[in-house]
This record gives C-alpha cells, structure tokens and sequence, in this order.
C-alpha cells in the first residue's frame, strides 16, 4: 500500500479506504500480524522523517491516525471482554494474569487521551467493573474474613486490584472530562437551522467508507 503510490497525499487516501474497508478485519487480526501491519503503518505516520511531507496535509494525517487508533482501542475493549472470562488468546487463565493484563490495557487507554474514542472507553469501563465485581475474585482476595492471612500470591492479586480500582477512576474521570468538553464545544458552535447534521469524524464509523479529508 505504502510502495504502490507515488505521492504522501495518494497514500494517505489509500492506507484511509484500506483500514475503512478493512477495520473489523484488523480488529480481530492475530497478533502477530497485527504488529507486522501495524509496525509499517505507525512508522510511515510517525516518522520524523515526513514532518514536512505531512505538514500540507494535517487534516488528511489526522483522519488516517485517528482510523489507526480507533482500530487500536477496539483491539485493547475486545481483550478485555474477553477476560470477563479469564480468558486470553483463548486460553483460562488465573486472576493474577488476568488482573495484569487488565490493568496495562487500562493504563494504556487512560494516556492515550489525544486519540480518545468515548463510546470505547465505555465498554471498557463495563468490561473493567465486571472483573473489579467478580464474587469470587471480591470475597477470596478483597474482603477476607478477619483474621484470614493471604499468601503472597494473594498478596499481589491483592495489590494488582488495587492498581486496576485506581486505573478504572482515572480513566472514567478522563472520560468525563471529554464529555463535558464536547458539549461545552458543541455549546459555542452556531446552531443550524437546516440540512442534515454532519456525524463528527472523532469517532470512525466501521460500517462507513466514505473519504478522507482532501
């Protein structure tokens, strides 16, 4: 894709209509060829080297980013569903993997607020709640009996927990936040009183092909 065209705007437009056509597909890609696509593109659109090429085509660049990382963020909400489970490549695994694994997807939503995708971050919220609310998981390694003495792999269970609590807050506050700015945003915009309203383009329509920004 990146080879067959001759100038950055042809490309842009190019790798834009592949990761449309394609998103659901990427999304439940392996991960080992996941990276390998992903390697390729993330090093064209963040290269130094293509500052200035990409410096007449902002709005272009940004709509490809902004398809790469909605792709990205729905990779990350789909491994957490999954681990409502403890399961993981589809294999069971044990609530000590489980809340780490759970937790890095957290930490690595929360920081990347510049490209933040609302509705995903929702279904990441869910998905995190119902691990944090698990029976089991609550009444073995959260609220012990007095007196019950936890081994150190419940102690670190305990602490990954802990971790995954404060990582969920954290990233429900940025959510929050990210509403109330659309709407204050949305607040200032000039009301129209006629045509159809134009769906914002934050947020990748998977189902939507359309055209990037020229």
């Amino acid at each position: 894709i990146i080879e067959s065209t001759d100038t950055h705007e042809k490309r842009l437009k190019v790798i834009y209509s592949w990761l449309t056509k394609n998103q659901r597909r990427v999304i439940d890609y392996s991960d080992e060829f996941y990276d390998k696509v992903s390697g390729v593109l993330t090093g064209y659109l963040y290269s130094p080297a293509h500052d200035e090429d990409f410096a007449g085509l902002r709005d272009l660049h940004r709509e490809v980013c902004a398809r790469l990382s909605y792709i990205q963020q729905a990779r990350r909400v789909r491994v957490l569903e999954d681990l409502r489970n403890r399961r993981y490549h589809g294999e069971r695994i044990s609530w000590k993997r489980t809340l780490a694994i759970a937790l890095d997807l957290a930490s690595n939503l929360k920081f990347e607020i510049v490209n933040f995708f609302p509705e995903l971050v929702e279904k990441a919220l869910f998905s995190l709640d119902h691990i944090l609310s698990d029976h089991y998981l609550v009444r073995t390694y959260i609220r012990q009996p007095e007196g019950t003495r936890l081994s150190k792999g419940g102690q670190a269970i305990r602490k990954t927990y802990g971790a995954l609590v404060q990582a969920s807050d954290e990233l429900r506050q940025a959510l929050k936040f990210r509403k109330k700015a659309a709407e204050e945003t949305e607040a200032k915009q000039p009301k129209k009183t006629a045509g159809k309203v134009k769906p914002s383009s934050d947020t990748p329509d998977p189902d939507k092909e359309g055209n990037p920004a020229a």
